[in-house]
Protein backbone atom coordinates (compact mmCIF):
# COMPACT_ATOMS: atom_id res chain seq x y z
CA UNK A 1 0.00 0.00 0.00
CA UNK A 2 1.51 3.51 -0.97
CA UNK A 3 2.41 5.72 1.83
CA UNK A 4 0.26 8.84 2.18
CA UNK A 5 2.25 11.60 0.82
CA UNK A 6 3.44 14.09 3.84
CA UNK A 7 5.63 16.68 2.38
CA UNK A 8 8.40 17.96 5.11
CA UNK A 9 7.74 21.47 6.39
CA UNK A 10 9.04 24.21 8.64
CA UNK A 11 8.79 23.79 12.15
CA UNK A 12 7.17 26.63 13.87
CA UNK A 13 10.27 29.13 15.42
CA UNK A 14 9.23 28.27 18.97
CA UNK A 15 9.83 24.84 18.88
CA UNK A 16 13.16 23.48 21.31
CA UNK A 17 15.81 21.45 19.28
CA UNK A 18 19.17 20.07 20.76
CA UNK A 19 22.26 19.35 19.21
CA UNK A 20 24.33 16.79 20.64
CA UNK A 21 28.03 16.58 20.16
CA UNK A 22 31.01 15.66 21.32
CA UNK A 23 33.78 18.05 22.76
CA UNK A 24 35.82 18.51 19.66
CA UNK A 25 32.63 20.19 18.19
CA UNK A 26 32.13 22.17 20.74
CA UNK A 27 35.42 23.69 20.60
CA UNK A 28 34.79 24.13 16.97
CA UNK A 29 31.32 26.04 17.38
CA UNK A 30 33.11 28.31 20.21
CA UNK A 31 35.79 29.34 17.19
CA UNK A 32 36.11 32.09 14.98
CA UNK A 33 34.64 31.60 11.58
CA UNK A 34 37.94 31.59 9.09
CA UNK A 35 36.45 29.98 6.50
CA UNK A 36 36.17 33.12 3.80
CA UNK A 37 38.32 32.29 0.99
CA UNK A 38 36.16 29.07 0.25
CA UNK A 39 33.91 31.59 -0.98
CA UNK A 40 35.60 32.43 -4.20
CA UNK A 41 32.50 34.45 -5.75
CA UNK A 42 33.00 37.06 -3.18
CA UNK A 43 35.02 39.96 -4.49
CA UNK A 44 36.28 42.32 -2.00
CA UNK A 45 34.16 45.08 -2.67
CA UNK A 46 31.02 42.65 -1.54
CA UNK A 47 32.65 41.04 0.80
CA UNK A 48 31.55 41.01 4.77
CA UNK A 49 33.45 39.80 7.20
CA UNK A 50 33.22 40.37 11.14
CA UNK A 51 35.47 37.70 12.87
CA UNK A 52 33.78 36.90 16.28
CA UNK A 53 33.35 33.85 17.53
CA UNK A 54 30.74 31.42 16.84
CA UNK A 55 30.80 29.00 13.50
CA UNK A 56 28.16 26.00 12.68
CA UNK A 57 29.28 23.28 11.03
CA UNK A 58 27.35 21.67 7.59
CA UNK A 59 28.65 17.87 6.79
CA UNK A 60 28.11 17.16 3.12
CA UNK A 61 25.94 13.77 2.41
CA UNK A 62 28.91 11.96 1.66
CA UNK A 63 29.53 11.94 5.99
CA UNK A 64 25.94 10.41 6.23
CA UNK A 65 25.76 7.14 7.22
CA UNK A 66 22.19 6.12 5.68
CA UNK A 67 23.49 6.44 1.94
CA UNK A 68 19.69 7.00 0.52
CA UNK A 69 19.98 10.52 1.73
CA UNK A 70 20.08 12.72 -1.21
CA UNK A 71 18.57 10.09 -3.62
CA UNK A 72 15.09 10.28 -5.52
CA UNK A 73 12.43 8.10 -3.58
CA UNK A 74 11.22 5.17 -6.36
CA UNK A 75 7.91 6.69 -8.10
CA UNK A 76 10.12 10.22 -8.67
CA UNK A 77 13.08 7.95 -10.08
CA UNK A 78 10.38 6.34 -12.77
CA UNK A 79 9.23 8.63 -15.24
CA UNK A 80 5.94 7.15 -16.10
CA UNK A 81 4.69 6.50 -12.32
CA UNK A 82 6.14 9.79 -11.34
CA UNK A 83 3.47 11.49 -14.09
CA UNK A 84 0.40 9.02 -12.97
CA UNK A 85 1.11 9.89 -8.96
CA UNK A 86 1.36 14.08 -9.99
CA UNK A 87 -1.67 13.54 -11.94
CA UNK A 88 -3.73 12.11 -8.99
CA UNK A 89 -1.93 14.78 -6.48
CA UNK A 90 -2.92 17.82 -8.99
CA UNK A 91 -6.32 16.18 -9.58
CA UNK A 92 -5.63 16.26 -13.16
CA UNK A 93 -8.35 15.21 -16.25
CA UNK A 94 -7.57 12.24 -18.31
CA UNK A 95 -6.94 14.77 -20.94
CA UNK A 96 -4.72 16.95 -19.37
CA UNK A 97 -2.72 13.85 -17.98
CA UNK A 98 -2.44 12.70 -20.80
CA UNK A 99 -1.00 15.80 -22.81
CA UNK A 100 0.77 16.51 -19.23
CA UNK A 101 2.74 13.41 -19.32
CA UNK A 102 3.54 13.56 -23.28
CA UNK A 103 5.45 16.53 -22.73
CA UNK A 104 6.84 15.08 -19.42
CA UNK A 105 8.73 11.86 -21.16
CA UNK A 106 9.69 14.28 -23.82
CA UNK A 107 12.21 15.94 -21.71
CA UNK A 108 15.49 14.82 -20.76
CA UNK A 109 14.15 13.30 -17.59
CA UNK A 110 17.25 11.33 -16.52
CA UNK A 111 20.02 14.17 -17.16
CA UNK A 112 17.64 16.42 -15.29
CA UNK A 113 17.61 13.88 -11.97
CA UNK A 114 21.13 13.47 -12.40
CA UNK A 115 21.36 17.32 -12.31
CA UNK A 116 19.24 17.65 -9.04
CA UNK A 117 20.62 14.26 -7.13
CA UNK A 118 24.70 15.97 -7.66
CA UNK A 119 23.73 19.22 -6.47
CA UNK A 120 22.14 18.15 -3.79
CA UNK A 121 25.44 16.27 -3.11
CA UNK A 122 27.37 19.75 -2.51
CA UNK A 123 24.72 20.84 -0.09
CA UNK A 124 25.04 20.91 4.09
CA UNK A 125 23.17 19.90 6.32
CA UNK A 126 23.33 20.39 10.07
CA UNK A 127 21.23 18.49 12.03
CA UNK A 128 18.97 19.14 15.68
CA UNK A 129 17.00 16.68 17.68
CA UNK A 130 13.64 18.25 18.32
CA UNK A 131 12.38 17.32 21.64
CA UNK A 132 11.20 19.61 25.28
CA UNK A 133 13.40 17.63 26.84
CA UNK A 134 17.17 15.83 26.77
CA UNK A 135 17.26 12.57 25.21
CA UNK A 136 19.33 9.33 27.07
CA UNK A 137 19.60 7.55 23.97
CA UNK A 138 20.66 11.07 21.87
CA UNK A 139 23.29 10.91 24.97
CA UNK A 140 24.44 7.62 23.74
CA UNK A 141 24.08 7.58 20.03
CA UNK A 142 26.58 10.94 20.01
CA UNK A 143 29.20 12.02 22.24
CA UNK A 144 28.71 8.68 23.85
CA UNK A 145 31.15 7.65 26.70
CA UNK A 146 33.20 10.88 25.75
CA UNK A 147 32.85 13.73 27.20
CA UNK A 148 30.64 16.23 25.30
CA UNK A 149 27.52 18.69 25.46
CA UNK A 150 23.93 19.10 23.98
CA UNK A 151 23.40 23.04 22.69
CA UNK A 152 19.74 23.51 23.73
CA UNK A 153 17.70 26.24 21.15
CA UNK A 154 14.45 27.27 19.27
CA UNK A 155 13.59 27.14 15.42
CA UNK A 156 13.37 31.24 15.91
CA UNK A 157 16.87 31.88 17.67
CA UNK A 158 18.74 29.33 15.05
CA UNK A 159 17.26 30.78 12.37
CA UNK A 160 18.32 34.60 14.04
CA UNK A 161 21.75 33.40 14.65
CA UNK A 162 22.43 32.15 11.22
CA UNK A 163 20.78 34.75 9.30
CA UNK A 164 22.02 38.09 11.59
CA UNK A 165 25.44 37.02 11.81
CA UNK A 166 26.61 40.31 9.47
CA UNK A 167 28.78 37.69 7.14
CA UNK A 168 28.31 37.41 3.77
CA UNK A 169 29.17 33.17 3.43
CA UNK A 170 25.80 33.20 5.70
CA UNK A 171 23.63 34.75 2.97
CA UNK A 172 25.25 33.73 -0.10
CA UNK A 173 24.45 29.59 1.56
CA UNK A 174 20.87 29.74 1.95
CA UNK A 175 20.10 28.22 4.92
CA UNK A 176 16.87 26.86 4.93
CA UNK A 177 15.16 24.84 8.30
CA UNK A 178 13.06 21.66 7.63
CA UNK A 179 11.81 18.97 9.79
CA UNK A 180 12.93 15.32 8.43
CA UNK A 181 10.29 12.79 6.95
CA UNK A 182 10.77 9.54 7.60
CA UNK A 183 9.81 7.61 4.75
CA UNK A 184 9.84 4.43 2.57
CA UNK A 185 11.77 5.04 -0.36
CA UNK A 186 10.12 2.52 -2.14
CA UNK A 187 6.51 4.10 -1.82
CA UNK A 188 6.94 7.53 -1.45
CA UNK A 189 6.26 10.10 -3.32
CA UNK A 190 7.84 13.50 -3.13
CA UNK A 191 5.61 16.04 -4.76
CA UNK A 192 8.60 19.03 -4.85
CA UNK A 193 12.37 17.23 -5.69
CA UNK A 194 14.38 19.27 -5.90
CA UNK A 195 18.42 19.05 -4.68
CA UNK A 196 16.69 20.79 -1.02
CA UNK A 197 13.79 18.58 -0.81
CA UNK A 198 15.81 15.55 -1.70
CA UNK A 199 17.59 15.84 1.84
CA UNK A 200 14.64 16.34 3.62
CA UNK A 201 14.03 12.52 3.33
CA UNK A 202 15.36 9.78 5.84
CA UNK A 203 14.57 6.20 5.86
CA UNK A 204 11.88 4.92 9.18
CA UNK A 205 14.58 3.40 10.72
CA UNK A 206 15.73 6.88 12.04
CA UNK A 207 12.63 8.26 12.91
CA UNK A 208 14.06 8.15 16.60
CA UNK A 209 16.06 11.10 15.76
CA UNK A 210 13.11 13.11 15.35
CA UNK A 211 15.37 15.64 13.31
CA UNK A 212 15.22 19.05 11.96
CA UNK A 213 17.73 19.94 9.65
CA UNK A 214 19.39 22.67 7.99
CA UNK A 215 20.05 22.82 4.95
CA UNK A 216 22.82 24.98 2.84
CA UNK A 217 24.10 25.56 -0.15
CA UNK A 218 28.09 24.69 0.04
CA UNK A 219 30.45 27.09 -1.83
CA UNK A 220 31.47 24.59 -4.26
CA UNK A 221 27.88 24.52 -5.51
CA UNK A 222 27.65 28.01 -5.55
CA UNK A 223 30.68 27.93 -7.88
CA UNK A 224 28.57 26.00 -10.46
CA UNK A 225 26.51 28.11 -13.49
CA UNK A 226 23.31 27.06 -12.57
CA UNK A 227 21.44 30.10 -14.47
CA UNK A 228 19.91 29.83 -17.53
CA UNK A 229 19.60 32.84 -19.93
CA UNK A 230 17.14 33.36 -23.12
CA UNK A 231 16.69 36.54 -25.27
CA UNK A 232 13.51 37.85 -25.04
CA UNK A 233 11.66 35.65 -27.41
CA UNK A 234 9.81 37.09 -30.92
CA UNK A 235 6.06 35.84 -30.56
CA UNK A 236 6.67 35.78 -34.87
CA UNK A 237 9.42 33.26 -34.54
CA UNK A 238 7.76 31.07 -31.07
CA UNK A 239 8.85 27.67 -32.49
CA UNK A 240 12.32 28.27 -32.72
CA UNK A 241 12.84 29.93 -29.39
CA UNK A 242 11.36 27.02 -27.69
CA UNK A 243 13.73 25.16 -29.62
CA UNK A 244 16.54 27.19 -28.66
CA UNK A 245 15.53 27.01 -24.58
CA UNK A 246 15.65 23.48 -25.16
CA UNK A 247 18.89 23.46 -26.80
CA UNK A 248 20.33 26.01 -24.11
CA UNK A 249 18.41 24.45 -20.71
CA UNK A 250 20.08 20.53 -22.27
CA UNK A 251 23.37 22.25 -22.64
CA UNK A 252 22.97 24.17 -19.40
CA UNK A 253 21.85 21.09 -17.79
CA UNK A 254 24.82 19.19 -18.79
CA UNK A 255 27.29 21.62 -17.71
CA UNK A 256 26.23 21.28 -14.66
CA UNK A 257 26.17 18.10 -14.29
CA UNK A 258 29.67 17.75 -15.33
CA UNK A 259 31.26 20.76 -12.49
CA UNK A 260 29.29 19.26 -10.29
CA UNK A 261 31.15 16.31 -10.36
CA UNK A 262 34.45 17.69 -10.42
CA UNK A 263 33.57 19.42 -7.45
CA UNK A 264 32.60 16.58 -5.89
CA UNK A 265 35.71 14.51 -7.11
CA UNK A 266 37.92 17.56 -5.68
CA UNK A 267 36.03 17.16 -2.57
CA UNK A 268 36.70 13.38 -1.81
CA UNK A 269 40.69 14.07 -2.93
CA UNK A 270 40.89 16.10 -0.43
CA UNK A 271 38.71 14.74 1.98
CA UNK A 272 36.58 17.29 3.00
CA UNK A 273 33.53 16.41 4.92
CA UNK A 274 31.48 19.79 4.88
CA UNK A 275 32.04 22.99 5.75
CA UNK A 276 31.43 26.02 8.48
CA UNK A 277 28.85 28.60 8.83
CA UNK A 278 29.72 31.93 10.82
CA UNK A 279 26.80 31.63 13.64
CA UNK A 280 26.39 34.44 16.33
CA UNK A 281 26.21 31.84 19.79
CA UNK A 282 24.45 34.84 21.85
CA UNK A 283 21.08 34.43 19.59
CA UNK A 284 21.58 30.62 19.60
CA UNK A 285 22.78 29.33 22.58
CA UNK A 286 19.60 28.86 25.59
CA UNK A 287 21.65 26.49 27.28
CA UNK A 288 24.36 24.23 27.18
CA UNK A 289 24.11 20.75 28.95
CA UNK A 290 26.81 18.35 29.61
CA UNK A 291 26.52 15.10 29.33
CA UNK A 292 26.04 12.43 32.15
CA UNK A 293 28.64 10.24 30.78
CA UNK A 294 31.58 13.36 30.55
CA UNK A 295 34.34 13.37 33.31
CA UNK A 296 35.14 15.21 36.13
CA UNK A 297 36.25 18.52 35.82
CA UNK A 298 34.84 18.86 32.50
CA UNK A 299 32.27 20.87 33.11
CA UNK A 300 34.04 24.00 35.22
CA UNK A 301 36.28 23.36 31.74
CA UNK A 302 33.16 24.10 29.51
CA UNK A 303 32.34 27.28 31.72
CA UNK A 304 35.30 28.50 31.38
CA UNK A 305 35.44 28.08 27.71
CA UNK A 306 32.28 29.87 27.33
CA UNK A 307 33.40 32.92 29.58
CA UNK A 308 35.87 33.28 26.92
CA UNK A 309 33.90 34.15 24.07
CA UNK A 310 32.01 36.40 25.94
CA UNK A 311 29.09 34.22 27.06
CA UNK A 312 28.14 34.08 30.17
CA UNK A 313 28.90 30.56 32.36
CA UNK A 314 25.28 30.29 33.46
CA UNK A 315 24.32 28.66 30.81
CA UNK A 316 26.29 25.69 31.19
CA UNK A 317 24.17 22.97 33.13
CA UNK A 318 25.00 19.20 34.00
CA UNK A 319 22.33 16.89 32.60
CA UNK A 320 19.51 16.01 34.93
CA UNK A 321 19.86 12.33 33.33
CA UNK A 322 21.74 9.85 35.38
CA UNK A 323 24.53 7.73 34.33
Amino acid sequence: MNQKRTEPKPPPTDVVVWRYMCDWKLESLLSTFDEHDLWSEESESNRTQINVPGQLWFSLPRAFSDDREGTFPAINEDPGAYCDRMAAERGLSEKADRDHKERFLAADTERIRDAVRVMAQLCGVTCWHESEHESDRMWVEYPGEHDGVAVKTTIGQLEHALTHVHNSPARHSRPSVTAVGYVDFESFFLQEDGFYNLLCLKGPGFRHENEIRIIAKSPWLLEVPLTLRTPFPNPNDWPAFMQLVKDQRAAAIGEAIEACQTKLDNIQVEDRMGFNLPVALDALITEIVVSPHSSAGYMESVGARVERVGLPSAIVRRSALEV
